[in-house]
């Protein structure tokens, strides 16, 4: 079984903008989403997380706060994906307007929330990232393209 590492971070500023990132690389995963990517060779979860910001957004991050797990789990290729989110209202440096992955914007988070468009199962890693109680997640996702998700939750 392959486990890939990935990672996501919201990131935040005082008047209640998200960074977003219309990716529009077609590698399975499209669409309104923030910033994240793969871990690397011998990196940590954190490392990564702060050259995948970097290398999407422009910006330097830090004081990153661990969300929780997102899970994927594909029994047909039998390999999973384990996604580390993370969440940040420290930055510095200037936004791209653009990458490789796509265009780079700020957007009111609430507007993000409503707007059409987001990637394929944005709303499962957002509320592990957004509520304090949920604390990992888990797809199992199947060759017809649907998933079965599970919420796990704090005591709290």
């Amino acid at each position: 079984m392959e486990v890939k590492l990935m990672n996501f971070c919201r990131i935040r500023d005082e008047n209640g903008n998200v960074v977003v990132l219309d990716k529009v690389k077609k590698v399975g995963w499209e669409g309104l989403t923030f910033p994240g990517g793969k871990v690397q060779g011998h990196e940590s979860l954190y490392a990564a997380c702060l050259r995948e910001v970097k290398e999407e957004t422009g910006l330097m991050v830090e004081d990153l706060k661990y969300c929780g797990t997102l899970t994927w789990v594909f029994p047909h290729r039998e390999d999973r994906e384990l996604v580390f989110l993370f969440d940040t209202c420290k930055f510095s440096g200037e936004l791209l307007e653009s990458t490789h992955e796509g265009k780079v914007f700020w957007m009111k988070e609430g507007d993000f929330l409503k707007a059409e468009g987001k990637a394929d199962y944005f709303d499962v890693y957002y509320r592990v990232i957004a509520e304090e109680k949920v604390k990992e997640a888990i797809c199992v996702y199947h060759e017809n393209k649907t998933a079965e998700i599970s919420f796990i939750c704090s005591s709290l």
